[in-house]
């Protein structure tokens, strides 16, 4: 059983065996809840997917920076610290 608590950010950690059905739903619902910034962990290709309602998901590798986002000023945070 999943419990979710909402906040302005929320990060994922998916792991075998969800699929990418179960992924979409659970974003659809934080976004659905008003949490303003959803990232997906995807720890295969070692890459964040940052969802929001206002526009089109944007992928960041482990070369790139989690930074710079309006809903969440200060925050900077190297992408590949995620997955050490």
């Amino acid at each position: 059983m999943f419990s979710f608590v909402l906040l302005s950010l929320c990060f994922a950690l998916f792991v075998l065996p969800d699929v990418q059905k179960e992924i979409a739903e659970k974003v659809g619902f934080c976004l659905e809840s008003d949490v303003a910034v959803v990232s997906v962990l995807d720890t295969n290709f070692k890459t964040v997917t940052i969802h929001r309602l206002d526009a089109a998901p944007r992928l960041v590798n482990i070369e790139q920076c989690l930074a710079s986002d309006p809903d969440l000023p200060g925050l900077d945070i190297a992408v590949v610290e995620l997955f050490s």
